[in-house]
């Protein structure tokens, strides 16, 4: 399993936007501007949450995004697939060719809980966990810069 850059900003962008009162918009500028991420790109990753249906997108001319659901109620899991698709847990975790389980490298069976732990583990942290906890430069950035009041 690799994450693409894709994730890495959409759980920045994700941050900012769960430390918004749910359904309130936040500019897509205003997100990629707080987190230094190239607009063009965080749009695609953010079109691809809302086909995921994590985000809802505010029509108009600001463009905006806001959270689908309560931040509560978002795994990290669900974020991560949302990015890089369903078929993320299923592959190998080390080597990128290779499928866990039809295709399995050679170390699969010495490994092979180690994928389904790491799910668990990913779906049972939710984006209000992760917000709290494993970003907070994240908002200090979008704080200092007013994008969150």
């Amino acid at each position: 399993m690799h994450l693409t850059r894709g994730s890495e900003y959409a759980l920045r962008g994700l941050t900012v936007l769960a430390s918004h009162p749910r359904g309130e918009a936040v500019s897509l500028a205003d997100i990629a501007a707080t987190q230094s991420t190239p607009a063009a790109y965080l749009a695609k990753v953010f079109q691809r949450l809302v086909r995921y249906g994590l985000l809802v997108a505010a029509p108009g001319r600001g463009h905006g995004y806001a959270l689908a659901r309560a931040p509560e109620e978002i795994s990290i899991r669900q974020v991560l697939e949302g990015v890089e698709g369903p078929r993320l847990f299923q592959h190998c975790l080390l080597w990128r060719t290779n499928r866990a389980d039809s295709g399995p490298c050679p170390l699969h069976d010495h490994l092979k809980g180690v994928l389904s732990q790491l799910t668990l583990r990913l779906e049972g942290i939710s984006l209000a966990d992760y917000a709290a906890t494993s970003a907070p430069d994240v908002l200090r950035s979008a704080t200092a810069s007013g994008a969150i009041p």
